[in-house]
């Protein structure tokens, strides 16, 4: 037994471990199993979004289900070849202000580059800066690993 482990554990610990580490097991053989069906699906997905355009389909109905095809506009910055990191975002930016998108822009920060950074000076042993005090909160978060022994 591991030597961390300062008491005797009684039976429903030993179960709830057993059953922990099975637990484990299963989601990660789900999860693998889950990306292998997306990608299969994705594959189908577009020989039928092919097959669709080529016929002229716009929906089909087999076995009490319907497959349609979705159209969804999506709108990003252009990165151009050789662009700075960020570059594409400023010309967007300037370009939405300039044609009354401004409304669009948003200042933001990334939790989770805020979270390394904290965790950053946590390991060298530097105090977050003061005016951090009940602006930004910093909690732990403990979870269980499973390693084979």
């Amino acid at each position: 037994m591991d030597e961390s482990i300062k008491t005797t554990p009684d039976d429903q610990f030993q179960k709830d471990i057993s059953d922990y580490i099975q637990a484990v097991a299963l989601a990660k053989t789900i999860a693998v199993s889950l990306k292998t069906q997306k990608q299969n699906a994705a594959e189908i997905e577009q020989r039928l979004l092919d097959h669709f355009a080529l016929n002229g389909i716009k929906r089909i109905s087999k076995n009490g289900k319907t497959v349609y095809v979705k159209r969804r506009v999506v709108a990003s910055a252009i990165a151009q070849e050789g662009d700075e990191s960020g570059a594409a975002t400023e010309r967007a930016v300037k370009v939405l202000k300039a044609t009354g998108f401004g409304f669009l822009i948003k200042e933001r920060y990334s939790a989770t580059a805020l979270s390394g950074i904290v965790n950053e000076m946590e390991k060298s042993d530097e105090d977050p800066p003061q005016e951090f005090n009940g602006v930004i909160g910093v909690l732990e978060i403990f979870t269980l690993g499973v390693t084979k022994s």
